[in-house]
């Protein structure tokens, strides 16, 4: 057999291993070069695809951002918890196919549907009192579904510990509540929002009529129901048919947060909590080259992840980082931290003026005020390179949820093509 086998898993056989039927030839082989070595295939038109993936990842950004800025009271969690994932499915799964975010909430309808005739078919009529829900919800949810959170509950990166890849202890999917569905495993926040939201479809049909918030003890224990005291579906649900939420939306930051950390391609010390990554960030941003072992590992990961194919977010995954800090900004408005950890993810990236908009807004914030002495000057140090580095006539804008709604769609260019997955 000559030539190369294509879209056959795993057949990797070289140009030479004729007559050899099945076998496949030892010698390490590069996909890349054609058999006849005169060129490069990801250099052939034939072997690459259109790619949808910036399309599919505005869109739901700007999706996302229309749900927060509902504000906290009539934004959908469960719905901005799948768009998010669906954010990140579009820019690592290169998928020409969108997530498909409706089949996850259906799913979701159907839990609370089951749910909802067990509890009428016990208690006979409705709506069904809370000693009758609380109970029967517990057993159906954490017994018979069998939904969990992991044994290290909030992160499992060692207490007071400074680790070199924060990937290799978190696992991202334990934060997107599609992955929580399928696996029945979360982090407790996720747990939160899906328990929540459960609740929230028994209001909106009349199964239950009191409302109830989710205790999750700063998200060190599994996540529990708690009765808000004085509301009733009389007073939550609305004309329209929706119900007001009353899901904290630290839910929601919780997640975005150890997503951030999940991805996070720079070293994260445990002791420093949410700004665990931003040191190391920095220092990298003002000394680069410093770790060349980290350099070989996150050029590696990337040449993987640009082609669609799975790697180790040990490594770092900067793009899904920076995604997660620019929604913490955009969820998190008086939170200037995650701003301050955004503009140092877009120097990384080599947005300059976007990063300079960012790092200037931190400074000038009573929250960069409160720095060290030391990362107050290094911080200096960094936005001088960003002004020294700014192109005149270039202008970008602070992420916010409104810059978010006003931002113009990509530009879709057909003829813009990107390699095939290896």
């Amino acid at each position: 057999m000559g030539g190369w086998v294509l879209g056959v898993p795993g057949s990797r056989l070289a140009p030479d291993c004729r007559g050899m039927g099945s076998r496949r030839c030892a010698a390490p082989v590069d996909l890349r070069c054609t058999a006849s070595g005169g060129g490069c295939v990801e250099d052939d038109p034939r072997y690459r695809r259109i790619d949808f993936s910036r399309e599919m990842a505005h869109n739901v950004r700007v999706e996302l951002a229309r749900n927060l800025a509902l504000g906290e009271a009539r934004m959908d969690v469960a719905l901005a918890a799948l768009q998010i994932a669906a954010e990140d499915d579009a820019i690592v799964s290169l998928s020409s196919v969108p997530f498909p975010i409706q089949s996850f909430l259906a799913r979701i309808e159907r839990l609370a549907s089951d749910v909802g005739a067990r509890l009428k078919g016990q208690h006979g009529s409705t709506p069904v009192p809370v000693d009758i829900t609380l109970p029967l919800m517990e057993k159906i949810f954490y017994a018979e579904q069998r939904f969990k959170v992991p044994p290290f509950l909030r992160s499992n990166i060692p207490d007071r510990s400074i680790v070199a890849h924060p990937g290799v202890w978190e696992n991202a999917a334990y934060a997107y509540l599609h992955e929580l569905l399928i696996r029945r495993v979360g982090i407790p926040a996720t747990v939160a929002i899906l328990y929540h939201d459960v609740m929230r479809r028994l209001l909106l049909e009349g199964v239950v009529d009191f409302v109830i918030g989710m205790d999750m003890r700063e998200f060190s224990d599994i996540p529990q129901p708690k009765i808000m005291p004085g509301l009733t579906r009389e007073l939550v649900v609305r004309d329209n048919g929706t119900v007001l939420n009353t899901c904290n939306p630290d839910a929601l930051r919780e997640m975005l947060r150890y997503l951030k950390r999940s991805f996070w391609p720079f070293a994260w010390d445990a002791s420093l909590g949410a700004d665990g990554g931003f040191r190391s960030a920095l220092s990298a941003a003002l000394n680069p080259g410093a770790d060349a072992h980290l350099e070989i590992i996150s050029r590696a990961a990337k040449h993987r992840l640009d082609r669609g194919i799975s790697t180790s977010p040990g490594a770092g995954d900067i793009r899904r980082a920076l995604a997660a800090s620019e929604r913490l900004v955009m969820l998190c408005h008086g939170d200037q931290q995650e701003r301050r950890d955004l503009a140092i993810l877009l120097y990384h990236c080599g947005e300059m003026s976007r990063a300079m908009v960012e790092l200037s807004a931190y400074c000038g914030t009573g929250a960069f005020e409160d720095e060290t002495s030391t990362d107050k000057t290094a911080l200096k140090q960094l936005l001088s390179r960003l002004k020294s580095h700014s192109i005149t006539g270039e202008r970008a804008q602070l992420t916010t949820i409104e810059n978010v709604l006003a931002m113009p769609p990509p530009q879709f260019d057909a003829s813009q093509r990107v390699p095939l997955s290896w």
